[in-house]
C-alpha cells in the first residue's frame, strides 16, 4: 500500500503545501527536507527500510530533484500539489473564497488558484464577483482581472450563466488595462509606440479567453457588445475577435471583421486613435480574404495620409535604411 498513488500524491501536497507554499520559496535546503519526511514518517508509522524505498520511487517519478536543495522538477508540478492539499482539505480553511481570490492576485502562486478551479472542474460566482471586486484598479490588477478567464477555462463544467458573467466582467478590464499602462508610459516619460499597448491587451485577452470550451459564450457575448456603441465597448469586440480568431473559419472571421467595422461606424464621437488602432488591429487579424484587407487598408491609407503625426505616435518608426516602395508607371 505504501506505494500507491494516493500516499505519493497526499504525500507531495502536503510537502508542497506545509514546506514551499506556507513559506514562500520555490526550493529548500535537504535538511529541512530530511526534517519534514521524519516527521511524516512518525506520523503514519512508517519504517526506516518502508522510507527509503518511498523516496526512491519519489525520485524515480521525476517530480522533486534532490541536489543541495529540494525543487519540484516543473513548477506546474508544484502548484498544482499546493492545489491539491487545499483541494483535499477544504473544511479546514475558514473564508476558502477569499484565499483563493487572494492567490489569484499573487504574483508567484497565482497558476495555484488555476490548478484549485481545474480540480473542482466549476467556479462559483461568487468567487468571481470577489476576484472583480478586489484591490485598487492599478495596472497590475487590472491585467489580473483581465486574466480571470483563465479560471473560466479549467472550471469548464460551470453554468454558461456563471461563463457569460465571468467573460463580461473580465473583458471589461480591456480597456483599461490598455489606458493605465499608457498613463504608465507617460508618467515614465517611456517613448514607445501606442500600439505596444494594445498587443499586450490582445495577448492577455488571447490567454484568457483563447479556449475552445469558451468559444461559445464570447460569441454571444461579441454580439451584445455589438448593440452596446460605445468606444470600450468595440475594443472588447476587438479583444474577443483576437482571442477567438484561430478557433473561426474563414467566414466567421470576415463576417466578425464585417460587425466591427459596422461598430466603428456606430460609436459617437469616435476619436480617430481609436478608429485606427481599431484598423491596425483587423488588418493583422485578417491575412488571407484579399477584398477586406483591401478595404481596411483603404481606410488605414485614407486616415494616415490626413494624419501623418497621429500614426508616428501609434506605431514604430521605420527601421533605418528603408526606402519609400516606388509605384510602377504603366
Amino acid at each position: 500500500m505504501l506505494y500507491e498513488y494516493l500516499i505519493k500524491k497526499r504525500f507531495l501536497a502536503t510537502l508542497a503545501f506545509k514546506e514551499y507554499f506556507q513559506k514562500g520559496r520555490l526550493e529548500i535546503p535537504q535538511g529541512d527536507f530530511d526534517e519534514f519526511l521524519s516527521n511524516y514518517a512518525d506520523l503514519y508509522g512508517w519504517d526506516k527500510e518502508a522510507l527509503l524505498g518511498f523516496i526512491s520511487e519519489i525520485e524515480r517519478a521525476s517530480i522533486l530533484d534532490f541536489r543541495d536543495t529540494v525543487v519540484f522538477r516543473h513548477r506546474s508540478f508544484l502548484d498544482y500539489f499546493v492545489a491539491q492539499y487545499i483541494f483535499d482539505n477544504q473544511q479546514d480553511f475558514e473564508d476558502l473564497e477569499d484565499r483563493i481570490v487572494q492567490i489569484h492576485f499573487d504574483d508567484v502562486w497565482s497558476d495555484v488558484a488555476f490548478f484549485y478551479i481545474g480540480l473542482r472542474r466549476d467556479i462559483r460566482r461568487s468567487i468571481l464577483e470577489r476576484i472583480f471586486a478586489y484591490g485598487e484598479d492599478n495596472l497590475v490588477i487590472c491585467m489580473d482581472k483581465l486574466l480571470a478567464g483563465k479560471l473560466l477555462q479549467a472550471a469548464w463544467h460551470s453554468t454558461q450563466e456563471t461563463k457569460l458573467f465571468g467573460i463580461e466582467g473580465a473583458v471589461k478590464y480591456a480597456p483599461l488595462v490598455r489606458k493605465k499602462f499608457l498613463d504608465l508610459a507617460e508618467r515614465t516619460e517611456a517613448n514607445i509606440p501606442k500600439i505596444i499597448a494594445d498587443f499586450l491587451v490582445m495577448t492577455l485577452s488571447d490567454y484568457s479567453f483563447g479556449s475552445g470550451f469558451l468559444l461559445e459564450e464570447v460569441n454571444l457575448l461579441f454580439h451584445n457588445v455589438q448593440d452596446q456603441p460605445l468606444s470600450d465597448g468595440l475594443y472588447m469586440m476587438l479583444s474577443l475577435l483576437w482571442s477567438t480568431q484561430r478557433f473561426l473559419n474563414p467566414n466567421e472571421i470576415r463576417e466578425k471583421i464585417s460587425d466591427v467595422l459596422e461598430m466603428i461606424g456606430k460609436v459617437p464621437d469616435l476619436s480617430l486613435e481609436d478608429q485606427s488602432i481599431a484598423l491596425l488591429l483587423l488588418i493583422t487579424i485578417e491575412q488571407k480574404d484579399k477584398a477586406t484587407t483591401k478595404s481596411i487598408k483603404k481606410q488605414l491609407d485614407k486616415l494616415s495620409r490626413r494624419h501623418p503625426y497621429l500614426f508616428k505616435k501609434l506605431l514604430p518608426p521605420k527601421p533605418r535604411g528603408t526606402r519609400k516602395k516606388r509605384r510602377r508607371l504603366r
